[in-house]
């Protein structure tokens, strides 16, 4: 195989994997590294190894069926197919992406983690994927980790209301109540509607036996949303406890 035949095995085998023939082209790069790493021909079989890569990009038609998937709620589809595809174009954001959110939305926390791990690793000011991966450690109990986590959320944005609201679910787990309303108060402030955060401030305010303040949050709630049963459920405590200070 002569160099200019190298360089047409090399352009064909990127054609190849560009359709999505992975097999064909990793044939072609073999074969080509077959010829010429020997003895005699160590620095080039080494420049050879460096195209030995297959396209960051998936095809768009591949991409564009993840995306149908999703959008019409197949999600389990989409943690199947995406899976495999992770596999074949390991450096697809959106493939990684579009993984993530699928297996968040089914419950598979322990995929969610790695899938925004590698979300990061490829774009490390990713705030989605902090978000969504301190919001998954949370919902594990990993407290500790989930506060860390979502701090560099809101260090790359500071005016991410999720990210403060779920800062706000992990520190009140992690029974740090007052700096958990801190965290809910600075989602409010970004977002006043945000119905989630007030109400849970309200809960965070019962835990410390601040009852006058979680009645009004609560209230606050019921004013933005009149059915809302979590907040009548909570101006109950907060009645009960009152009453029976009195």
């Amino acid at each position: 195989m002569t160099k200019i035949s190298v360089d047409q095995a090399l352009m064909k085998a990127k054609s190849h994997a560009k359709k999505g023939k992975l097999g064909e082209a990793k044939e072609l790069l073999e074969q080509v590294l077959d010829c010429y790493i020997d003895q005699n021909n160590v620095e080039l079989g080494a420049e050879l190894q460096a195209h030995n890569q297959f396209p960051q990009s998936a095809p768009e038609q591949l991409i564009n069926k993840l995306i149908e998937l999703y959008n019409g709620g197949y999600l389990n589809a989409v943690v199947d197919e995406a899976r495999v595809l992770t596999k074949q174009y390991p450096n697809e954001f959106v493939i990684w992406d579009l993984l993530g959110a699928a297996a968040a939305q089914t419950g598979q926390l322990e995929l969610t983690v790695s899938v925004n791990q590698k979300l990061i690793a490829l774009k490390s000011d990713h705030c989605i994927a902090y978000n969504n991966l301190g919001t998954a450690l949370c919902e594990l109990g990993n407290y500790e980790d989930a506060i860390i986590t979502l701090n560099k959320a809101i260090q790359i944005n500071p005016y991410d209301a999720d990210a403060h609201y779920n800062l706000g679910n992990a520190r009140h787990n992690n029974s740090e109540y007052k700096k958990a309303v801190e965290s809910y108060e600075a989602a409010i402030e970004i977002r006043p509607d945000f119905i989630e955060a007030i109400n849970n401030m309200g809960n965070t305010f019962v835990v410390l036996k601040n009852y006058e303040q979680a009645m009004q949050a609560f209230k606050n709630v019921l004013t933005l949303r009149p059915d809302f049963t979590q907040a009548k459920d909570g101006l109950k405590i907060c009645f009960e406890n009152l009453t029976t200070f009195e």
